[in-house]
Formats: C-alpha cells, structure tokens, sequence
C-alpha cells in the first residue's frame, strides 16, 4: 500500500515521501496515529495545500525533541530495588519502570515504546540505556539499579575509577608505543 507521511517515521521517511508499506502496518499503525495519508489523488492534492504547515509543526516537535535530548543525554538515571546479597534482583527492571524513572525525573512524559532495553535487567549495576526521543534523536544514559542512593552512589563512584584507571593504561601503553617507536627509527638511522 501506497502512503504519504505526514511525520517523519524512524527507518521508514520524512515528511512528503511517499513509500510502500505492508497494507497491515498502514491500517494497524501509520493511519490511525495520524503519521500517514493514502496516497491517493485526493490525499496528495490535500498534502500538497497543508506542506508548509505540516513541515512547520514536523519542525517544532524536532526542537522539543531537541530540548529533551539535551537534557537527558548522557545524564544518569537511578532506580531504588530490593536485591540478594549477590546483587540479583527481586522482580526485574523493564522498558516500563525506566520511562517512569525519567519521567518522574525530567517531568516529560516517556513512553516505554520509546526506551530500548534489550533484556529487562535482573542485576543491580550500571547499564547502558538508549531512549528514542524523535526518529532523529536517541539519547543514551546510564541506568543505575541499587538497594539505596549510598549504594547507587558508591557504584558510580567505583564505575569512575574504574574508567579513569583504564584511561591511565591506555594512556601509558600510548607513551610506551611512542617511545618504542621512535627508538626503532633511531635504530634505523644509525
């Protein structure tokens, strides 16, 4: 089936591109979110007379995205749950709980459609999570799933001394390959 966005669509489109869905896909998804019109010639006269209002409005929602990326781009996200002794968790975390999490925290409403997980997570630590906020924007945070705010807070404490000591090694193997290198061209030379 033949349709006409009218948003931009993650992995399908932008505004005005006309593209060959499944009839399922249109009829279950695109057409009744208001995300697309048949691309009939009725439709297509419709898009054309309402282009520039349609691209205004696709514009605004990409700043807003824009905003809300900014602000929670690269920003850690904590979640308080009850665990063993071993750090495994009663229950897990799931897409659901982290878009209450940043909803609770930023005051934006996040879908849990829009959070990509994976896996729901069973163990207390720091994670990795990616949240869709637009088609043109995904935003990744740190997720961090603790017994208490001491404990979350000695995890990322750990987590940055970890980092910084990596960063010493890399840091240190660089120097010793420099110095290497530049002792075999001396070599050379003489």
């Amino acid at each position: 089936m033949k349709v006409i966005l009218i948003e931009q669509v993650d992995k399908l489109g932008t505004v005005g591109d006309t593209v060959n869905v499944k009839s399922g896909y249109a009829r279950n998804y695109l057409l009744p979110n208001e995300l697309a019109l048949r691309a009939t010639k009725q439709n297509t006269e419709l898009f054309e007379s309402q282009k520039a209002e349609l691209l205004k409005k696709n514009d605004a929602k990409k700043a807003a995205a824009k905003k809300v990326f900014d602000q929670i781009d690269s920003f850690p996200v904590n979640i308080i749950r009850m665990s063993s002794d071993e750090g495994k968790l009663y229950g897990s975390v799931t897409t659901k709980d982290v878009a209450e999490a940043l909803t609770s925290k930023y005051g934006n409403e996040f879908k849990k459609s829009s959070i990509i997980l994976g896996n729901a997570v069973r163990e207390v630590g720091i994670y990795d999570v990616k949240v869709r906020v637009h088609p043109e924007y995904t935003a990744i945070i740190s997720l961090c799933i603790g017994q208490s705010d001491t404990a979350i807070k000695k995890m990322i404490t750990a987590a940055k001394a970890a980092e910084a000591q990596a960063a010493e090694e890399v840091q240190a193997e660089t120097t010793e390959a420099v110095a290497e290198s530049d002792s075999n061209i001396q070599n050379e030379e003489a």
